[in-house]
């Protein structure tokens, strides 16, 4: 992802902002590129995808994100711009299952509609 009012992506090398060295979205996004050549330098790497967002639409590095974490501001990077399309992922979200709550149900139902926000990106876009 990159921001939208910046051709940060179009740098060489490209400058990165990633999640630490760990995070399976940042070993995708450094294969990716590896793997069609294309020089990089991680400029900033944090844990906090706050952090790393606030990078992006700063318009200083381009990052890996799931498509739910896409926020106003932001666009993808495709083929269309020289970069590679990168798997696919899948988030879960693990419950206890010997312990119901309102609660628990109420936090459960908040991040699953936060993550699917996809169609709203998408529309936001057009």
């Amino acid at each position: 992802m990159a921001s939208n009012r910046h051709t940060i992506h179009r740098e060489e090398p490209l400058p990165l902002a990633l999640g630490r060295p760990a995070c399976r979205w940042r070993q995708a996004a450094i294969e990716g590129l590896e793997a069609m050549g294309r020089p990089y330098r991680v400029l900033y790497s944090s844990g906090n995808a706050g952090a790393v967002a606030a990078a992006v639409l700063a318009g200083l590095a381009v990052s890996v994100f799931p498509e739910s974490g896409l926020r106003p501001g932001m666009r993808v990077l495709g083929a269309a711009e020289g970069f590679p399309e990168l798997a696919s992922c899948r988030i879960g979200l693990l419950r206890n299952p010997h312990r119901e709550s309102a609660l628990a149900d109420a936090l459960a139902g908040h991040i699953i509609s936060s993550l699917d926000n996809l169609s709203a990106a998408s529309e936001a876009a057009e």
